[in-house]
């Protein structure tokens, strides 16, 4: 069964790769119960890494946060198969809100490749995915030095990596400077052929558009986003650049309290309810169908222990200048599937 677990293994990379999430998904789930953790060794990060990452770009957070679970030997830090579990370990972590635990993942997996003198963003882009968690730290700066050097760095063969660097790199921009970063993006994806990391560039070409008062074109870009996403099984598109020069939101509209116990996502929707915004209006920010935003909006209820948005609004207290105040019983709230508990590597 081992070589017929590890090609199923690597198919399911490959559909990772193409952005088909339900398939990569599938997949390394089959390969992972062809044979027992000890049976795969530390070859089990392949597997793992890629259902990871589906699970959590599928926004199904707490399936993928119990993957997270599954042992690993410690050996599979000794190697470069650790990396890919890492970085999809960084992935979780930033998708549910823990920017400082992704950003300790990505500057490991830095620390290990330039330990080996393999460094190379080929491998995994420690640098691109440091710089992402350093935005929703607020460390523009930053991120920008980072990005800049990780784009100084790739080769013209690396087309995805680049690709995902501009990305990132936008987001450190204002305004039109924005739309230059992200149409380069977005040709270089077209490329490739990775329709997942292609759907969220466009979506945040969408917002910079509309931004600069390019409705048409904003249109356009929303459109073709929210039609690949449906085809890669992405229920969330969120555009990543929200935030002004000196990292706070730019608008009450755009504002976004991250409340312990939901997710970045979650967060967000909560917020836009809270300011009395329609499950339609909410859809259209979100890229989101009417109907995905009643469930998740269920599951937000549920989370909160609340029943109607008027006690949502109570629990996201905002005061006239359109900040946020957290009830402090949405404080005491844990996160839903945390960190593994335990030592991280180091």
């Amino acid at each position: 069964p081992t070589p017929s677990a590890t090609l199923t293994a690597l198919r399911a990379a490959v559909a990772g790769r193409l952005g088909d999430l339900p398939r990569a998904g599938k997949l390394a789930d089959e390969a992972l119960g062809q044979l027992s953790p000890k049976g795969w060794g530390v070859v089990i990060g392949i597997p793992l890494a890629v259902r990871i990452r589906a699970l959590t770009y599928m926004d199904q957070l707490d399936t993928a946060a119990a993957c997270l679970q599954v042992p690993v030997p410690p050996a599979i830090f000794e190697t470069p198969l650790g990396l890919h579990y890492l970085h999809a370990r960084g992935t979780h972590a930033l998708a549910a809100g823990s920017p400082e635990a992704a950003l300790a993942d990505f500057q490991l997996c830095g620390q290990l490749m330039q330990r080996w003198q393999l460094d190379f963003s080929g491998l995994v882009p420690w640098r691109t995915e440091s710089a992402r968690a350093l935005l929703r730290m607020g460390r523009r700066q930053q991120a920008r030095k980072l990005v800049r050097d990780e784009l100084a760095r790739l080769r013209p063969v690396h087309v995805r990596y680049r690709a995902a660097a501009l990305r990132v790199l936008a987001a450190t921009e204002e305004g039109q400077e924005r739309i230059p970063h992200l149409r380069s993006a977005v040709r270089l994806l077209r490329q490739c052929g990775d329709r997942m990391e292609l759907a969220h560039n466009l979506a945040d070409l969408g917002h910079a558009y509309e931004q600069a008062g390019d409705r048409r074109q904003a249109r356009a870009a929303t459109r073709s986003a929210r039609a690949l996403a449906e085809e890669c099984g992405i229920p969330t598109l969120w555009p990543s650049a929200l935030s002004t020069r000196d990292g706070a939101t730019g608008s009450r509209a755009d504002a976004a309290v991250l409340v312990q116990g939901l997710t970045d996502t979650e967060s967000r929707m909560a917020t836009l309810a809270a300011q009395g915004h329609t499950n339609r209006e909410i859809a259209e920010k979100l890229f989101l169908t009417v109907s995905a935003i009643e469930q998740r909006m269920t599951r937000i209820y549920r989370k909160l222990d609340v029943n109607s948005r008027g006690e949502l609004a109570g629990r996201l207290r905002f005061d006239r200048s359109g900040t946020t105040v957290l009830d402090p019983l949405t404080r005491g709230t844990d996160p839903p599937g945390g960190r593994p508990s335990g030592p991280r590597p180091r």
